[in-house]
């Protein structure tokens, strides 16, 4: 479900590039984006050594060969949280990309949903989610160096950090944790589907070290996104881009390892909107209630919806 999510962003984000109405070259690094976070879960990319190639998804972000995995961490730590360091040449990007919930270990990190210190990494005050924040603790130190030795090494490339899901939950936490040890480095910030990952002081930090360069995607009523509850405390980062596009029923071919055709899917120009504010009623949070303040039933319901829609672990995309 979480990975077919995915895949309606970047599909979505396809047709969107047909509309003459949407800035083709924006269009153009959101789809590239969602490769990259879709490329934290295939198993074929997860290779020995440096500079292996790209597997998946080759033709959204490595059409020019140019992308290359210079590192990769695969359930390096007891969290199992997996992900990608990637370095694409073509567009002067070092790409941190971590992998959503596949796992019985990642759904247990899910559920760690109280509130702990992060003061250390965003200043007095800032709480984090204790699941996510444990699963960035466990791969902070070989990120944080592979990052510093590589922007050293290609000082003139920006940094992209990204993933989906649980995925985005980490990239939130990775893009404060590399925010406070390199503060001037040219750095943006893309989720997709990513639950609420901190209480307002976490969401500020981010707002304010980011500012424009956050991207937070959202689709309709999709469950994710407004987990944990805000009455626990968690407050999201603004904006949001939220795709109102319809839900497609199957992404992928029956018995068959392809994408279903980008025609499956009716997209509009105006289906995607960008929404100021944390928690903008006008986008996900506000899709479920229509508008009302969410009660302690919503939560529950969330929760519910979160425990009854889990499903075992995905089938490798590659």
């Amino acid at each position: 479900m979480l990975l077919s999510s995915l895949t309606f962003l970047f599909i979505s984000l396809v047709n969107l590039s047909r509309s003459a109405s949407v800035n083709p070259d924006t269009l153009a690094t959101f789809e590239r984006i969602a490769g990259y976070a879709g490329a934290a879960y295939c198993s074929s990319n997860h290779v020995t050594g440096v500079n292996g190639p790209t597997i998946f998804p080759p033709n959204i972000y490595d059409s020019n060969g140019a992308t290359t995995i210079a590192y990769s961490f695969l359930k390096v730590d007891e969290r199992k949280t997996t992900g990608l360091i990637m370095l694409d040449h073509a567009h002067k990007a070092l790409v941190i990309t971590f992998r959503g919930t596949i796992s019985d270990a990642d759904w247990e990190t899910n559920l760690e949903f109280v509130l702990e210190d992060a003061s250390d990494v965003c200043g007095k005050g800032c709480k984090a989610h204790a699941g996510f924040f444990a699963s960035w603790r466990g791969v902070s130190d070989i990120v944080t160096t592979k990052w510093r030795a590589l922007s050293q090494q290609y000082p003139q490339y920006s940094t992209i950090i990204t993933g989906h899901s649980l995925g985005g939950a980490i990239a939130h936490l990775c893009a404060a944790g590399l925010k406070t040890v390199g503060p001037n480095a040219a750095m943006s910030l893309y989720s997709y589907a990513s639950p609420r990952v901190g209480n307002e002081v976490f969401a500020s930090f981010i707002n304010q070290r980011f500012g424009a360069n956050i991207y937070r995607f959202t689709h309709l009523d999709d469950p994710i996104p407004r987990l944990p509850g805000r009455l626990l405390g968690f407050v999201h980062t603004s904006p949001e881009y939220f795709i109102t596009s319809p839900h497609i029923r199957k992404v992928l071919s029956a018995g068959k390892k392809t994408l279903a055709k980008p025609e499956n899917v009716v997209v509009q120009a105006g289906d995607i909107h960008v929404l100021a504010g944390p928690e903008n009623e006008a986008g996900n949070v506000g899709y479920q209630t229509q508008g009302q303040k969410p009660t302690i039933f919503d939560t529950l319901a969330d929760l519910f919806t979160l425990l009854f829609t889990a499903l075992p672990e995905q089938e490798d995309p590659s």
